[in-house]
C-alpha cells in the first residue's frame, strides 16, 4: 500500500472532539493543523452517539474553523460497550481465523445477542515456549453505523475506525515504549469516561483491561481515585499471577479528559507509584512523541496524532485494526469510483466548453477580418492594378531594347567566321601556354589573357596567331610575373582580325 504525505486523524469522546493534520516529510512528520472543540450536548449520550447530524455538524465545523481541508480520516472508535481483548491461539492454528474470533467473543456479556464487528492483529511471542496471542477489537454494528453517518454528515471519508487505546499506544510507542527491556511499560487512557489499562513486556502489548467510571466523572477527586486503583490493581495482578514480570514498573498516563487537570492526575500518580508515573497530555505532545515541533501549535491531541500516523507509517508499534464493516468499504469503494468518473466527465466537459468557446473567438475574429479586407478591398485592387501595369511597362521597356541591339547586330556589315579562328587558336596553342579567357570589345580587336611557362612560348605564340588567314596581325600587349602562381608569366595578346577573309 503507497503510504500518505499527509493524514488527517480525528478523537471523539464524550466531552471532546479533536482532530490532528500531519505531514511527512524529509525532516520527520510534521503537525501542519489541530484542533479541539467541546461535543454538543445530546450529541454523544452513554458513550454512544444519540444524534449523528449534531456531531457531524460539528466535526465540520471544527474542520473548517481549523482550516484542515484533508477529508479522509482516521476516526476513534465511539461506541460503548467495545471489546479490546487478547486471546491466546490454540497449539494447532484455525484455518478460519474470523470464525475463531466470532467463537471466542460471543461470549462476551458486552456483544451478546448483537451483530458485531471484529478485527485483529497478531502479537509477537514472548518467549519460546509461549503460544502466540491475537489482539482483537469488536463493537456492535448499529453504533458503527452511527458513526459511518456521522462522518458522511461532516464530509469526512472514515479510511479507518479503531478504538482510541491503539492509535493513544501508537502515538508514544517510539518514545515511551520502544526498547523499554528492563521495565514493564503501564499505559492508562484517561478517555472521557473511560479509562483503558494496556501493559507491554519487551516493546509487545501483553495486558489490556477498559473500566468505566460514569458515576465519578463530574468529581476530579473520585475520578484519579479510580485511576489509581485500577493501576495499582493491574501492578498487583503482574506481582502475583505473573512470575516473569519485571520488578521495574513505567507508569504513563494519555490524558484526553478535559474535565481532568494534567498536574493534578501526575501529582497522584507519582505520590503512589513513585517518579516514573508520568502524564502525557495535549501540551507535551512534542516530548511523547515523534512529531518535529511546529512553532505555530502549541499543543494537539495525543490520541488524534496517533490516529493520523496510522496513514503515514511511522510508528515502530504494529498494533492496528479497522472496524470498517466490508459492505462500508465496498460502498466506499464504490462512490470513489464514482467520483473518479464524475471528475473525469467534468474535465472532457470542461475542455469540450473551452475548445468551443475558442473556436467562437477565432470565427468571430476570421469574421472582422474578412470584413475589414471586403470593406478595403477596392482600394486593394486598384492599387494592385497600378502594381501590375508598372511590372508590364517595365518589361516592354527591357524587351525593346533587347530587340534593338539584336537588330544592330544583324545590320553589321562585317562578319566574322568565329567558328574557324577560335579553332586556329586552338591549334596554335603552345603546349607550355594556356588562355584564362578571351574578349572582343569593338568586334575587330580579339584580346587573348593567359599563363605561359616562359617569354619566349608567349612570342611564338603571337608569330603563329599572326600566320592565320583569319588574323590581320597579333601582338603581344604585356607580359608579367604571376604574383599568384609562381613560375608562371601573366600575358595578354592583341589580334586584329581579318574581316575580308571571313
Amino acid at each position: 500500500m503507497l503510504k500518505s504525505k499527509t493524514a488527517l486523524g480525528i478523537d471523539i469522546s464524550e466531552h471532546r472532539i479533536s482532530a490532528a493534520l500531519l505531514k511527512k516529510t524529509v525532516s520527520g512528520v510534521k503537525l501542519l493543523r489541530q484542533g479541539q472543540a467541546e461535543v454538543p450536548q445530546g450529541a454523544i449520550v452513554d458513550g454512544n452517539i444519540a444524534n449523528p447530524i449534531l456531531l457531524g455538524a460539528a466535526i465540520k465545523k471544527l474542520l473548517r474553523k481549523s482550516r484542515i481541508s484533508v477529508r479522509r480520516a482516521t476516526v476513534s472508535l465511539v461506541a460503548r460497550p467495545a471489546l479490546t481483548q487478547i486471546i491466546q491461539l490454540p497449539e494447532s492454528l484455525p484455518s478460519n481465523m474470523n470464525t475463531f474470533i466470532k467463537s471466542e467473543i460471543r461470549h462476551s456479556p458486552a456483544l451478546a445477542g448483537k451483530e458485531s464487528q471484529h478485527d485483529f492483529c497478531m502479537l509477537k511471542k514472548l518467549a519460546q515456549n509461549e503460544l502466540g496471542c491475537i489482539f482483537v477489537g469488536a463493537t456492535d454494528c448499529d453504533k458503527l453505523a452511527d458513526l459511518l453517518k456521522t462522518c458522511s454528515i461532516a464530509g469526512v471519508d472514515a479510511a479507518a475506525i479503531e478504538p482510541a487505546v491503539v492509535a493513544a499506544a501508537r502515538a508514544v510507542y517510539n518514545k515511551k515504549i520502544c526498547n523499554r527491556y528492563g521495565s514493564n511499560v503501564l499505559i492508562a487512557l484517561v478517555h472521557g469516561s473511560v479509562v483503558t489499562i494496556c501493559v507491554f513486556r519487551k516493546d509487545e502489548l501483553d495486558f489490556i483491561r477498559s473500566i468505566e467510571i460514569d458515576s465519578e466523572t463530574d468529581d476530579q477527586d473520585a475520578y484519579i481515585d479510580c485511576c489509581e486503583r485500577e493501576i495499582n490493581s493491574v501492578i498487583q495482578y503482574y506481582d502475583i499471577e505473573v512470575s516473569s514480570a519485571e520488578e521495574k514498573w513505567e507508569i504513563l498516563a494519555v490524558l484526553e479528559n478535559p474535565t481532568v487537570q494534567a498536574n493534578d492526575l501526575e501529582f497522584a500518580l507519582q505520590k503512589s507509584f513513585g517518579l516514573n508515573a508520568n502524564v502525557c497530555c495535549s501540551a507535551g505532545v512534542y516530548d511523547d512523541t515523534i512529531l518535529v515541533k511546529n512553532d505555530r501549535i502549541e499543543h494537539c491531541s495525543i490520541t488524534a496524532a496517533g490516529l493520523a500516523m496510522r496513514q503515514l507509517q511511522v510508528s515502530g508499534s504494529d498494533l492496528a485494526m479497522n472496524l470498517i464493516p466490508a459492505e462500508a468499504k465496498e460502498t466506499q469503494a464504490a462512490k470513489k469510483f464514482a467520483l473518479v468518473v464524475a471528475n473525469i466527465a467534468a474535465v472532457v466537459l470542461l475542455i469540450t466548453f473551452v475548445c468551443a468557446g475558442i473556436l467562437r473567438v477565432r470565427l468571430e475574429q476570421t469574421q472582422k477580418i474578412m470584413e475589414r479586407r471586403k470593406a478595403a478591398g477596392a482600394e486593394d485592387n486598384i492599387e494592385q492594378l497600378l502594381d501590375d501595369q508598372r511590372r508590364v511597362n517595365m518589361q516592354i521597356a527591357y524587351l525593346s531594347d533587347k530587340k534593338e541591339r539584336m537588330r544592330e547586330i544583324f545590320e553589321t556589315k562585317e562578319e566574322y567566321l568565329w567558328p574557324q579562328i577560335l579553332d586556329d587558336i586552338r591549334k596554335n596553342t603552345p603546349a607550355t601556354l594556356y588562355i584564362t579567357s578571351i574578349s572582343n570589345s569593338d568586334g575587330a580587336d580579339l584580346v587573348l589573357h593567359g599563363n605561359a611557362a616562359s617569354f619566349k612560348s608567349i612570342h611564338i605564340f603571337a608569330e603563329l596567331l599572326g600566320e592565320s588567314q583569319y588574323i590581320e596581325s597579333a601582338v603581344v600587349a604585356q607580359t608579367q610575373k604571376n604574383l599568384r602562381v609562381e613560375g608562371m608569366v601573366a600575358y595578354s595578346i592583341t589580334c586584329v582580325l581579318s574581316p575580308d577573309k571571313g
